[in-house]
């Protein structure tokens, strides 16, 4: 726990040191997310995470100094001036070519102490180079279900979902829900079936055709929380029936409806109760009278999905990576406490030797060095035995032990012993902690076996009483067919009157004057800014290198290095423009690139993929128009284009109002969140 904000300021200028008290209150997760992704060629699992999270401090609004940031080298402990603490541990084993990091962010929120942990390492079960990832936050205030709903994912979440191409199983989470067209539904039907998936998926399904932008907008909004620990699909109207032709009735999700899909599905046997369904009453309520999902709405939504992801077992691969970082941190601790009590040793004794003495009363510690040589020299046993034992207990030989020395290899022995004391201390206090973890453990294992032992009985009742019930209807079928009746099967039932006003109750607010947002025009108009921006930009940058020469004499000569036929290039083609900010160019490095994170050829990689996109027809969301302009921002804030950056951002703001969720807006979103965790 952090000391309170008037200790801290109590601190003389210029020291940023925070320390800790001692607190009972034990860490609860309540949001774990766990990601696999492919690293890029020259990239590192160290510089990867590294990266993230450097980008992840600078985006926080509160509790980080910015140019104390810029001095941090990644690799160490840091207490940053406005509160926050970066702790940094690092495993590496050559054998087995393991590389594992963590970096555990600390601070003090409104109400608890918070913690972000980010635990990376290099994936060595999968055949590429794949980078393997856990972000968990944990709060020592409240209980499981209050931590659970005040939690909400770190931006950092966010930003690599939109980075990286995320996988879990088979199943791919972004930053935003997945359009699920009659075209795609082989997707999502794939998802429900993974077997290898841990994360839960969240299908809506749209009301009508002429609401399906409108209802993506709020399902995104409504699963803004439960990115990182569920894959969101928007069902178009136009597929929503075809759909459900190919799923069981346990797992359908009618017009209008939200159901959230846990793991592990048996296709033929679906457990309905596994798979919550929110209804279209439901969702009305979330939005309000704005249309906009309350805070209550965004921990309904998510608490599903996290409480199912926390308290299923981590894959093995996981585990052995967190216990690996575990083992490094506690070493690490373990040093850390002896090297303080040895400091404080070497402390007392200064302050021992610098008090005055009184005359001829001075208490001496050891024999005059006259009484001594004395002593020797008259043959005493003594003075023998333990010359000798002293060299045995420092591993050196007692005839290295003199008169002149004596004294010194006796603090030297004395600060050994409170060496090997403190860490015999401190692992005792660890493996008292351990015991009581076991114990601990113990008592929940013979719980678990008596729940389960229960739950087999009652499951075997239950099957029981399952045979007995379709006997029973067999049995009344046959009845009604003596008597010429017709039975009427639970799919062909009518949805009843309430359902269907539910229905269009939900259609009427979805439909209330949002203008649709076409996302090929929005990507291409970020494009066109940065066409008519990034010429003179480039050409301003590199001027002292250029000689006279336009840059695109730049790209010619890389392709021609490269064993490529030079080709046509246009100074206003952003194609040719982000070449030259996400390339290497020779010798010169990444010019545009002034930090350590390379955040412009990060930023203008993201804006390259779009390009290629659009220029070959992809589709393209009302989501990724808004990424693009958000992308653009970024670029011109990075390259020092204030104008650029206006435009830019002047467009983002444009389709927020057009999407009607203006709190989706970056800079707001931590606060209206409560999202403590990027303040």
């Amino acid at each position: 726990m952090w000391h309170s904000q008037a200790q801290r300021s109590s601190k003389e200028a210029g020291e940023y040191e925070v320390t800790y008290a001692d607190s009972k209150k034990e860490f609860v997760d309540g949001y774990r997310s766990v990601m696999r992704f492919d690293l890029q060629p020259g990239e590192t699992i160290l510089s990867i995470t590294e990266g993230f999270v450097r980008d992840w401090l600078r985006s926080r609004k509160e509790g980080v100094d910015k140019d104390t940031l810029d001095l941090w080298d990644g690799q160490t402990h840091i207490s940053l001036p406005g509160g926050t603490h970066v702790e940094r541990t690092l495993f590496t084993d050559p054998r087995s070519k393991t590389t594992a990091v963590r970096y555990v962010m600390t601070d003090t929120g409104i109400d608890a102490d918070y913690r972000v942990s980010i635990s990376a390492a290099n994936d060595t079960s999968a055949k590429n180079s794949r980078a393997l990832m856990v972000i968990s936050v944990a709060r020592n205030e409240g209980t499981l279900e209050s931590i659970i709903d005040a939690t909400h994912p770190p931006r950092i979440v966010a930003n690599i979902l939109n980075d990286r191409h995320v996988f879990d199983g088979a199943v791919r989470l972004q930053g935003q829900p997945v359009v699920i067209r009659e075209s795609d539904l082989w997707e999502l039907r794939d998802a429900i079936a993974d077997q290898d998936r841990q994360v839960s998926l969240i299908v809506a399904s749209s009301v009508s055709t002429q609401a399906d932008v409108r209802w993506r907008q709020v399902v995104g909004a409504l699963t803004r929380t439960s990115i990182g620990t569920a894959a969101v699909y928007s069902v178009d109207a136009a597929a929503v029936g075809l759909l459900n032709d190919e799923l069981p009735p346990a797992l359908r999700v009618q017009p209008g409806h939200l159901r959230v899909i846990a793991p592990r599905v048996d296709m033929d046997n679906p457990d309905s109760r596994r798979h919550p369904l929110i209804t279209p009453d439901t969702i009305t309520t979330f939005l309000g009278r704005r249309g906009r999902p309350t805070e209550e709405a965004l921990a309904e939504v998510a608490r599903s999905p996290r409480r199912q992801l926390l308290e299923t077992a981590l894959p093995a691969e996981v585990r052995r990576v967190l216990e690996l970082l575990d083992q490094e941190a506690r070493k690490a601790e373990l040093v850390r406490k002896v090297e303080q009590q040895v400091e404080d040793f070497d402390l007392s004794r200064v302050e021992l030797e610098a008090t005055p003495t009184k005359g001829r009363q001075e208490k001496r510690i050891f024999p005059r060095r006259a009484d001594r040589h004395r002593e020797m020299q008259s043959g005493g046993d003594f003075w023998q035995v333990f010359r000798a034992s002293l060299g045995r207990w420092l591993d050196k030989p007692a005839s290295e032990i003199s008169e002149a020395s004596i004294e010194e290899d006796i603090v030297l022995l004395d600060r050994r012993i409170i060496r090997d004391r403190s860490a015999l201390e401190v692992q005792e206090e660890f493996l008292s902690s351990a015991e009581a973890e076991r114990n601990s453990l113990n008592v929940e294992l013979a719980v678990l076996r008596e729940e389960k032992d229960s739950l087999e009985a009652l499951l075997e009742s239950t099957r029981k009483q399952l045979t007995d019930a379709h006997t029973e209807i067999e049995s009344l079928r046959e009845q009604l067919e003596h008597y010429g009746v017709r039975p009427i099967e639970p799919e062909a039932l009518d949805e009843g009157d309430d359902q269907a006003k539910q229905v269009r109750l939900l259609a009427e607010i979805l439909g209330n004057g949002i203008d649709a947002v076409d996302g090929r025009v929005e990507v291409g108009r970020a494009l066109d800014l940065l066409a008519s921006r990034l010429d003179s930009l480039i050409q301003a940058t590199l001027a002292n290198r250029l000689c006279g020469n336009h840059w695109v004499k730049v790209l010619e000569q890389l392709d021609r290095a490269r064993g490529r036929a030079p080709g046509m290039y246009s100074a206003d083609d952003p194609s040719a423009q982000l070449r030259m900010l996400t390339e290497r160019l020779g010798d010169w490095g990444y010019p545009f690139d002034t930090g350590k994170t390379r955040e412009v050829s990060a930023v203008a990689q993201q804006l390259r993929t779009l390009r290629h996109g659009w220029a070959h027809y992809a589709t393209f969301d009302q989501w990724d128009g808004l990424r693009a302009h958000d992308a653009a921002h970024r670029l011109f804030e990075l390259l020092g284009d204030r104008e650029g950056a206006a435009q830019a951002e002047a467009m983002r703001v444009e389709v927020t109002v057009r999407l009607g969720l203006d709190m989706l807006d970056s800079e707001r979103d931590a606060e209206e969140t409560g999202n403590e965790s990027d303040r």
